[in-house]
């Protein structure tokens, strides 16, 4: 019995070429846990990579918000790339990524503090970027699907006089003070409403 069990070890460890690519397969699946596909990401990325520095290098990528932490990420990145290591210093702000993210971009070690994973880093910088030009957080100037949607809005002398009419139509007050106050008391019924039907 015990020799069947250790032909099978064997043959499971052959069809993944060596231990520690089996090693890192199990810890890509055990990182799952809680809907984490993130480590999953890495394979496709790695196809990609030097198309996406490629991107990188000739696109503008800029912020439309006053977070830079992304941009800042992106240039860490930019700087890096040719390295060998997996691992880089831990001189990079992460308040961009999600908490999966940060787990597996920054690793504890046993000795030394933290450290920045670097392959994950880059995976996790152009996933968010993916993500923010989708919600219009950053842009590409001069790009068309992706231009700087402030640009696209029209000036407030324009849209000022449309405020009465604008209010009108959908049943708000027209000056600041009563819409304040309207706007509390929906928020305040709304949150009263919630309380009561909480347990259901």
């Amino acid at each position: 019995m015990m020799q069947l069990f250790h032909e099978k070890v064997k043959e499971t460890i052959a069809s993944y070429g060596s231990v520690q690519t089996l090693l890192y397969k199990c810890e890509a699946v055990a990182s799952t846990n809680g809907n984490n596909y993130y480590p999953f990401i890495q394979k496709h990325y790695k196809n990609s990579r030097s198309i996406l520095f490629r991107l990188a290098d000739l696109l503008q990528f800029t912020t439309t918000s006053q977070d830079q932490s992304l941009m800042h990420a992106l240039e860490f990145v930019m700087e890096n790339r040719n390295k060998r290591t997996d691992w880089l210093p831990d001189e990079v702000d992460l308040s961009f990524a999600s908490d999966q993210w940060r787990r597996m971009v920054r690793v504890k070690q046993r000795v030394g503090g933290w450290l920045i994973h670097r392959r994950h880093l880059e995976a996790c910088v152009f996933s968010c970027i993916a993500t923010e030009l989708k919600s219009g957080d950053i842009c590409v100037p001069g790009s068309e699907s992706y231009a700087d949607y402030r640009k696209q809005l029209l000036p407030w002398e324009k849209c000022e006089h449309l405020i009465p009419e604008y209010c009108r139509e959908l049943g708000f007050p027209e000056n600041e003070v009563d819409f304040v106050k309207g706007l509390k008391s929906w928020m305040i019924e709304a949150s009263k409403q919630i309380d009561r039907n909480f347990p259901e």
